[in-house]
This record gives C-alpha cells, sequence and structure tokens, in this order.
C-alpha cells in the first residue's frame, strides 16, 4: 500500500473551507477603531517586527533595539533595552525597558524556520486525546501532555510547549524588571507564532496577578472555546489585530473538511486593520485567494501529488449555503485546470462522514438524513478514497480527448435501492449525472442477503481443505465470480460471453468497491494499486487467486 509518507517530495494540501458548526459564537458590530488604539497598534506592531532582527533576539548583546531601516523606527526613537534575549529550540524573542512609555516589553517572534512551523501545525489541543482514527492514520498517533498551568481549557500543543520552554527567562526577567520599575505596564506581544505564544504568556502573567495587556498580530487559532472564552474575560487589555488576507488567522482550522470540528476558536474582539465582506460572499474570493498563495509557494516545487478536500456540495449544490457550495464547485474547477496544464492535482468532494463533525453533534440531521436513505461514509472508505485521489494525481497526457476528471465524489449514494429512492426529497433533484447512480443498485443486490450461497460454498470448501486451490476448477470459479461481480457495473452483462467479462477495464470508481468486496466475500486484501495496476477482469481475478493461495501458503505446502 502507497505510504503518504513514503513519498518525498510530497505535499498533501487541505483546503479548509469555512463551514457551518454548531458552537457559541460572538458577533461584534463593525466599527472604527479609535485613533489612540491605532497608534498603539503601530507601535506594539514594530516590537513584534524587533524580534524577527538578529540583533534583538539572543545575539548575545544587550542594549538597545535595532532593526533595518523602516522595521521599528518608533522603538528605537524610545531607546528601548533589552534586558535578556531569548532563543530555546528556534523560539526566539525579549524582554525590553521603554522609558519612554513607561512600558516593560515581553515579544516573540513568529515563524521563521520548519520547525516553527512544525509547531504551528501540532494540531492537538494540551487537555484532552485528540480524535483516533482518521487523524492518527494521517498524522500519527503521538499525543500532547494532558494539563495546563492556565485554565480548565484546551490549548494548541505546540503553542504551549513553547511557552513552557520560554517560561523560566520570561518570569525571571519581568521578577527583576518590575522590582526595579514598579510603576511600569506590561505588555505581551507577538506576530504569528509569536502572537500565539504571546497569548498564552500574557494569560499565564495574569494568573499570576501580573496585570498586562496583549497585542496579538496575525494570529492562528490558539485554544478552544473555553480558552478563548477565559482570555477573552481577563482584567486587561487584549487586542487581537488581524491585516486583509493573511492566511494564518484561519490556522488551525476550526474544522476538517467542514465535518470534523476541531474545536479551536479566536478570542475576541478582533481589530481588522483592512478587512473584507462578512457577509459570507467571499467566500469563493477567499478559495481562490487561499490556492493562489498555496500555487505560488510551490511554484518550483515538483510533486507527487496534489490533493484538495472539497465538499459532495460541490456536485449536488446546497440550498442553506451557496457559496460553499460555489466555491467547493471553484475547487473542482481548479483542479481540472491543473490537469490541462499537466500538474498533478486531484480532489475528494466529501459526503457526510459517519460520527464525526455535525453529525455527531446534531441527531436531528442524522435522522433527517436517514429518511432520505442517505448513505453514511466510513472512516476507512475516506481513507480508501485518499489513497485513490492520490494515485489519480497526475493528468493522463496521452489521452487525445484530453484529461478526465480528477474529482472523486464520495458518499452519494442511497443504502436502498435508486429505485425506491428516486422520488424521495434530495435524490429527486440531482442533475443527468445522477442516472449512474442505478448501475450500483446491481453491485449492492450482488452483496446483499439474497446473493447465491455458491460463493460461499466455495469459501467454506476452500476454508476447510486449501489444497483445493491447486484445482485448475476452483481456480476457474474464483475468477468467475469476481468477474460476476464486475460485470454487474456494465449494462446487458448477462449476454456477454466469458473472454469478453475477461477483457472489462477496471474503472477506478470501481476500485475502492471491489477492494470491499474481497475483504467481506474473499476474505483477501487486495490494495487500490494492484487493483489499478491489474487493469482487467480477467488479470485481476487471478491476481485475487494468487492472494489466496500466499493466505494459505503454509497448508498449500505442507500438502505438496
Amino acid at each position: 500500500m502507497l505510504s503518504v509518507l513514503g513519498i518525498v517530495p510530497v505535499l498533501l494540501v487541505f483546503q479548509l473551507l469555512g463551514s457551518a458548526i454548531l458552537a457559541q459564537c460572538h458577533f461584534v458590530a463593525p466599527r472604527s477603531i479609535p485613533d489612540d488604539h491605532l497608534v498603539k497598534f503601530q507601535l506594539f506592531a514594530q516590537y513584534s517586527a524587533a524580534a524577527y532582527c538578529d540583533h534583538n533576539n539572543d545575539d548575545g548583546i544587550l542594549g538597545s533595539i535595532r532593526c533595518i531601516e523602516g522595521v521599528c523606527p518608533l522603538v528605537e526613537a524610545a531607546n528601548a533595552q533589552t534586558i535578556p534575549e531569548f532563543n530555546e529550540e528556534d523560539i526566539r524573542g525579549f524582554v525590553a525597558v521603554d522609558d519612554t512609555h513607561r512600558l516593560l516589553i515581553v515579544s516573540f517572534r513568529g515563524s521563521n524556520s520548519v520547525r516553527n512551523w512544525i509547531k504551528n501545525f501540532q494540531f492537538w489541543k494540551i487537555d484532552e486525546p485528540g480524535p483516533r482514527g482518521f487523524w492518527d492514520k494521517l498524522f500519527g498517533s503521538d499525543k500532547p501532555q494532558s494539563g495546563n498551568d492556565i485554565c480548565s481549557c484546551g490549548i494548541h500543543s505546540g503553542f504551549y510547549r513553547s511557552w513552557q520552554l520560554l517560561k523560566p527567562d520570561v518570569m525571571d526577567a519581568l521578577t527583576r524588571a518590575r522590582e526595579a520599575h514598579n510603576d511600569y505596564h506590561v505588555v505581551v506581544t507577538g506576530h504569528s507564532l509569536g502572537a500565539a505564544i504571546a497569548t498564552i504568556a500574557g494569560a499565564y502573567l495574569r494568573t499570576m496577578q501580573i496585570p498586562c495587556d496583549i497585542y496579538s498580530y496575525g494570529s492562528p487559532r490558539v485554544g478552544d472555546a473555553r480558552f478563548a472564552e477565559f482570555v477573552s474575560a481577563q482584567q486587561g487589555l487584549t487586542a487581537r489585530i488581524t491585516h486583509g488576507y493573511d492566511p494564518v488567522p484561519s490556522l488551525p482550522p476550526m474544522s476538517l473538511f467542514g465535518i470534523y470540528d476541531l474545536g479551536y476558536r479566536h478570542i475576541w474582539p478582533e481589530n481588522w486593520i483592512s478587512g473584507v465582506s462578512l457577509n459570507g460572499t467571499d467566500t469563493i474570493k477567499d478559495s481562490a485567494l487561499r490556492l493562489k498563495i498555496i500555487v505560488s509557494v510551490l511554484q518550483n516545487v515538483a510533486l507527487d501529488f496534489f490533493v484538495v478536500f472539497s465538499s459532495m456540495s460541490g456536485q449536488v449544490g446546497n440550498p442553506g449555503q451557496a457559496n460553499y457550495a460555489a466555491a467547493s464547485t471553484f475547487l473542482d474547477a481548479f483542479v481540472q485546470y491543473r490537469h490541462t496544464n499537466g500538474m498533478p492535482a486531484s480532489v475528494l468532494d466529501i459526503g457526510c462522514v459517519e460520527g464525526i463533525g455535525i453529525l455527531k453533534q446534531a441527531p436531528h440531521v442524522v435522522q433527517r438524513m436517514r429518511a432520505i436513505s442517505m448513505r453514511f461514509i466510513e472512516e476507512s472508505e475516506l481513507m480508501d478514497s485518499l489513497h485513490l485521489a492520490i494515485l489519480w494525481s497526475h493528468p493522463d497526457l496521452s489521452n487525445k480527448k484530453g484529461p478526465e476528471s480528477a474529482s472523486l465524489g464520495i458518499g452519494l449514494c442511497p443504502i436502498k435501492s435508486f429505485s425506491q429512492v428516486q422520488d424521495l426529497p434530495f435524490w429527486r433533484t440531482l442533475d443527468a449525472r445522477a442516472r449512474a447512480i442505478p448501475n450500483y443498485d446491481s453491485f449492492q443486490q450482488s452483496d446483499s442477503n439474497d446473493e447465491p450461497d455458491n460463493l460461499q460454498e466455495l469459501m467454506d470448501e476452500v476454508e476447510a481443505n486449501p489444497a483445493t486451490l491447486k484445482n485448475p476448477e476452483v481456480e476457474k470459479r474464483i475468477r468467475g465470480e469476481v468477474g460476476h461481480l464486475i460485470s454487474t457495473y456494465i449494462s446487458n452483462h448477462e449476454d456477454m460471453t466469458d473472454e469478453e467479462i475477461n477483457n472489462i477495464t477496471i474503472d477506478s470508481l470501481m476500485s475502492i468497491e471491489i477492494r470491499n468486496w474481497t475483504r467481506r466475500r474473499l476474505h483477501v486484501d487486495v490494495a487500490i494499486p494492484e487493483i489499478s495496476k491489474a487493469g482487467t477482469v480477467g488479470r485481476l481475478g487471478t491476481l485475487v487467486v494468487e492472494k489466496m493461495k500466499a493466505k494459505y501458503a503454509a497448508q498449500l505446502e505442507e500438502s505438496t
């Protein structure tokens, strides 16, 4: 089986679009930012920027803060002095005394290396184990430590650990500085990764009865709703400042693929220096911009695959979230554009995944979907689909008709035969592409309880006496059963000869169902790449027989 982590270089792109999540939301009517606030925003933005300059973050020389020309003129004019500078595992910053403004400043640098970005993408919240299953398979099962010293809440593990590394130095410096300047006010600030650490540091200082203000610039989400509520309600000014289309504040995502709620929320209120419309009409524009950023970053990178996660609403629509559906359709078109230009890309249009996200939180939605016989996707099917999307990522440039669609929709089939649901809401509104769904009925019927017992009898016979696999007639019967399964996808398959069935080309969309069927009925595991490589029904039947012989190799050796 192809390993996601075994390809170098590799990239798996998550296009995390906004989705409806059942959570407490805090809406504040847009209003102008007072001029005196803007002055402070500018000053502390320059303190955040100063943390990026090597002279100010542990160059071994304490003293006046200096930056590249034009980066921090207000700070330089104030003649602010660093009292310690710190550098722990590439997390840098300083504590400074500003006599001009009578301030003690703690500033943390943002992401400036690969190690920093690893911190950014450790999505687990500290106080609880992460969701098991899909996430474990994709990113590994390492869990963060439990508990934090700030509140009964969830905090991003990477950000929290960074603060823990710096805390001894920061607390020691602040203690000494406050003793020498007991009438100076403490301000904690940072940008990007530094903003996240600043938020945690400021929250901690307040719990230690050290009054402080927090100014964060372009901060990612730092913790869950409990953490956001806790910090936002603390005494002291908390200013989260964002700018235009900065993508960092959208990380970590609130949800995965719009279906699994990760629980991350922002502190509030937000101070938007250069904003966009908040009425939801920019969903497509935002999606286009995010992809533009990704494409520009990857312009000179040779990719083995490029997978975009989207929603089934892009194929079938969503009356309640038209912009979301349109954005999903845009992603489908973007993938097609990459294929047309010979670049790898594929998209997974995902339906309803069982037991997570809104389906877990809203039982009435589940009941409504069951009432129309909607089928839910299992985790294993999602992973199989991801595997197929990776294999499907490269366009077939030899196809004279042009590249085939690289959009893979999963979860669009009813649990009953289509003839039974075609008049129900949702199913009756599908477009012409839904004509392919009845072809699925024959597969469902072939795998139902009404299926003749001849296959089960054959499997019982092989189980009892594996030596029967050496019998050419048994091999022929197994190949025949495989051929019977796949031929049901073809119209008028009843009139096909054995040779015609053996020459049927296996379509990529059949691969997952074939794999599931061989697992359930033949008790062998045939990987999707092997199914695709087999190419035809005849070769697939031979492959299945070889798999069965390998399974019973020990018994076959004894019978020799």
